[in-house]
């Protein structure tokens, strides 16, 4: 397909989006240099954040990718979900972050398998957000609720020292039996090594006190 027309084609595309957009406070187009703008705000707990897409880029990579018909519903889709991705952007970063923080600090202490252990939370960790966004995947019994390396990571950060797995699986509402399981599947001995992995999500670095 000729970059003109791809680029024209994609330009229709969300033009046509555009004229049937309803906006609101936290999302809005506008019009700058030709070129259709959405405005999104981010509302958190202590502010407010504001991204501006423009989706010409992606809109002609997917007319590309799977013509015109199919691109204008991925259009459509990408825009109705932009708020939430960008929402999802801010604990994104903070963990892409510490985890890169935490690789760094591993390498220069020689630490190679608690630098793996880090990687695997850390993609672990992005492959269940995504699974969810995706509408999960059930194997075999139900998945327990609140196991997940991300509801595990917010609930130790709550303490001020190191949960005992008993008092860990309590607050997460499962069995003791069933975190063991679910810490056992991902390669961790012991619950002490897998409460390592989380150490370094303390703010400003501070270490998590064993009893």
């Amino acid at each position: 397909m000729r970059e003109a027309s791809k680029e024209q084609i994609a330009r229709e595309l969300i033009a046509e989006i555009a004229s049937e957009w309803e906006d609101t406070p936290e999302a809005f187009k506008s019009e700058r240099d030709g070129r259709i703008i959405f405005t999104f705000v981010i509302n958190q707990h202590n502010g407010s954040s504001v991204f501006f897409y423009d989706p010409q880029t992606e809109a002609e990579q997917a007319v590309e990718d799977s013509g015109s018909f199919f691109a204008g519903r991925v259009i459509r889709h990408m825009l109705a979900i932009a708020k939430q991705h960008f929402g999802n952007s801010h604990w994104q970063l903070r963990e892409i972050a510490s985890a890169q923080v935490s690789i760094s600090d591993y390498e220069i202490f020689g630490m190679p398998d608690a630098r793996k252990r880090r990687i695997e939370a850390t993609m672990k960790l992005f492959a269940e957000r995504l699974q969810e966004q995706l509408g999960g995947v059930k194997k075999g019994r139900n998945k327990k609720p609140g196991l997940s390396a991300h509801a595990i990571c917010n609930t130790v950060l709550h303490f001020k020292e190191q949960p005992s797995q008993n008092k860990l699986a309590a607050v997460l509402k499962v069995s003791a039996k069933a975190l063991r399981e679910w810490r056992k599947e991902r390669g961790f001995d012991t619950h002490e090594d897998f409460l390592k992995v989380f150490y370094d999500q303390r703010a400003g670095g501070e270490k998590l006190k064993p009893n």
